[in-house]
């Protein structure tokens, strides 16, 4: 009876989550209670999170040692790394839902997040040095002669007469339209209207790491899915530009009104990386392809 009731205090002590490390219980969390909720791509970030900013610091600790001041020192040692500060949020936001589980299953008596706020931005940014200028003052807007420039090495070609950059007219519809790149290359071609000038948002495509379950995989794959936002599936008009690069779009490659207007040799949607890539000078044409646009 001795050994009986040992050997199930052990198993009970074995399976608190309190008395687990922080990478075993944040793990377990993970794949248990984000991934069924939560967007892939999303969960990648948060996975990806727990990897580089919350594991080499906080990984071999018991949850129950925790403390508020462990989780302070987190933050404070990534803003302290010169890290971005919508970085340094992810990882407050990771914490705040980690711990609120916590307490929620009764796990945790108490929450430790609650004693740490989140460090103002204009703080953090001072803390390093670095003006808070307002989101709207760093957008940066193309000059007609910056635009027309643009236009004129899209289209340009070798001396061979091989065009320098694939899919050029994806990219004047883009700079025409303000389209998202996942929004862009989600585009079907029944989803764009010439006739009447206009296209419609409906999906974005996506690319996100290749997973069996919950288990990582090698590689990157790409995914169909909804936008951004709920505001971001929309009704585009087309200007005088945009028409003749959605035009071109489809003289490019054409695989049918159910296909990608951006697709890939096959007829496939195309990697947002790849599509990036296009824009690189081809290098059987004669140049490397890091010297890019100039």
């Amino acid at each position: 009876m001795t050994d009986y009731v040992a050997a199930f205090n052990n198993a009970l002590q074995e399976s608190n989550e309190s008395h687990k490390t922080m990478k075993e219980s944040m793990t377990h969390w993970l794949q248990v209670f984000k991934f069924p909720s939560v967007e892939r791509t999303t969960y990648d970030r948060c996975g990806c999170t727990l990897e580089h900013q919350i594991f080499p610091l906080l990984g071999e600790k018991v949850v129950s040692d925790i403390t508020a001041a462990d989780l302070k020192e987190v933050l404070n040692h990534w803003m302290n790394q010169d890290y971005a500060y919508t970085t340094v949020k992810k990882v407050y936001i990771v914490l705040n839902e980690y711990f609120r589980y916590l307490t929620q299953q009764e796990i945790l008596q108490k929450n430790p997040m609650n004693s740490v706020p989140m460090i103002k931005k204009s703080n953090f940014m001072a803390a390093q040095n670095k003006e808070d200028l307002p989101t709207q003052e760093t957008v940066t807007i193309f000059a007609p002669e910056e635009i027309e420039k643009f236009k004129i090495e899209a289209f340009s070609k070798f001396s061979n007469g091989k065009p320098k950059y694939q899919q050029p007219a994806a990219y004047i519809l883009m700079l025409n339209t303000g389209l998202r790149t996942g929004e862009l290359l989600g585009l079907l071609n029944s989803n764009i209207d010439l006739e009447h000038k206009f296209l419609e948002v409906r999906q974005g495509v996506k690319e996100v790491c290749k997973r069996h379950g919950v288990n990582f995989e090698p590689g990157r794959e790409v995914k169909v899915g909804k936008t951004k936002t709920a505001a971001s599936k929309r009704r585009v008009p087309l200007n005088g530009a945009a028409i003749p690069g959605g035009r071109g779009t489809r003289k490019e490659r054409y695989f049918g009104q159910n296909s990608p207007l951006v697709s890939d040799e096959k007829g496939n949607y195309t990697r947002p990386v790849n599509f990036m890539q296009a824009l690189l000078p081809d290098p059987q044409g004669g140049w490397d392809r890091a010297e890019g646009l100039a």
